[in-house]
């Protein structure tokens, strides 16, 4: 009999910290971990290489059947088409045409199957935006990371510090409030919590704060 795996999953907006904390989680359970985010960064970035535009979206389903998207849960680095494209995919060019790309219904069919594949084949933290809601809404452990948009904003500011690029903190606020409400506001898995999904406020929660109350959701309970 074909053993259930176990999945774990983490949504919420940008910044929110579901990446850095899905990826603790998972390293102390022994769980794999997947940000399906990058996915769509994926082909965000295939599509700008390729000069599609987002209105052409019969062609980039075409270009997310012919792309190879691999993960190495070790290095948490991403190959596609077995090239390591990892730190393009945090690229401005990238960040300003991901969501429109995400909110494109055939673009998640095709990697909403990919992902529970994935899922399938191993116990998995797997964090994005409709996890809990649309690819895994099966899965025991849903939780929804939040945090105030200015804090968040903050977050990632500090991420381009020191950077080549360079960016004013207004414009971080301003592009990902508009984010949000493109994420919130699409017809297909808009972004929101499960209705059975824990909500965590990492606003003044510190790191390991917010890895110790999702742990002890699930502490002694995965059978």
């Amino acid at each position: 009999m074909k053993k259930t795996k176990k999945n774990i999953t983490i949504d919420g907006p940008a910044a929110s910290g579901k990446t850095s904390i899905g990826q603790k989680v998972a390293s102390l359970m022994g769980y794999k971990f997947l940000d399906t985010g990058l996915m769509y960064r994926a082909i965000a970035l295939k599509s700008l290489i390729s000069s599609l535009e987002v209105y052409e979206e019969d062609k980039i389903v075409e270009l997310c059947h012919r792309t190879d998207i691999a993960f190495n849960t070790n290095t948490k680095e991403i190959l596609v088409d077995g090239e390591n494209i990892t730190d393009q995919l945090r690229e401005r060019h990238v960040d300003q045409r991901v969501s429109l790309i995400a909110k494109l219904p055939n673009i998640r069919k095709v990697l909403v199957s990919q992902q529970r594949v994935i899922a399938d084949r191993n116990d998995i933290v797997m964090v994005g935006r409709d996890i809990g809601t649309v690819v895994l809404p099966g899965a025991k452990y849903k939780f929804y990371l939040t945090a105030s948009l200015e804090i968040r904003a903050e977050r990632r500011y500090k991420e381009f510090t020191g950077s080549k690029t360079k960016i004013l903190y207004d414009e971080i606020l301003f592009e990902m409030e508009e984010r949000d409400r493109v994420d919130k506001s699409r017809k297909d898995s808009p972004l929101k919590p499960a209705k059975d999904a824990v909500t965590v406020d990492t606003t003044e929660m510190v790191f390991e704060t917010a890895v110790g109350t999702i742990l002890n959701v699930i502490k002694g309970t995965i059978t």
